[in-house]
């Protein structure tokens, strides 16, 4: 169903008023009854539009690594068992994580001979950040 607020679509059964068995029933998980105004979200840049939607010669490449440029830009990384068993090209990818999850955020010093990563590539080797993200993008063929 439809909230007739906010326009977000729900299920039956999470209308505000269980006992309310009418058709035109309210919704507040989602604004509150029309006492919550979400603003509409921004249009992204035209290059990130263009990655997302396909319509950049670069998106198939984007799309595949989106969990990496994720990581990239992030100070920790995610870790946990993850399920791909449903990504089978069937259906939008999902992303599915099983048991306990935990961050990787690593050391703020790389050790010696090993790349910088997360943390490091903003505060401690903040002069080589540019030249090493543009090496791990060459590395994914973009």
């Amino acid at each position: 169903m439809e909230c007739q607020y906010c326009k977000a679509e729900l299920w039956y059964e999470e209308r505000a008023e269980k006992c309310n068995t009418s058709k035109e029933v309210e919704f507040s998980l989602c604004s509150q009854k029309g006492k919550v105004q979400i603003p509409l979200l921004k249009r992204p840049p035209n290059l990130l539009e263009g990655l997302l939607n396909g319509e950049d010669q670069r998106s198939k490449s984007f799309l595949q690594n989106i969990k990496v440029y994720n990581s990239m830009f992030s100070f920790t990384s995610i870790g946990g068992k993850i399920d791909n068993s449903m990504n089978n090209g069937s259906a939008p990818p999902q992303f599915i994580l099983n048991g306990q999850k935990y961050h990787r955020i690593g050391s703020l010093l790389s050790e010696h001979g090993s790349k910088p990563k997360f943390a490091q590539l903003y505060i401690y080797d903040t002069e080589n950040e540019m030249s090493n993200r543009v090496k791990h993008f060459r590395s994914v063929n973009i």
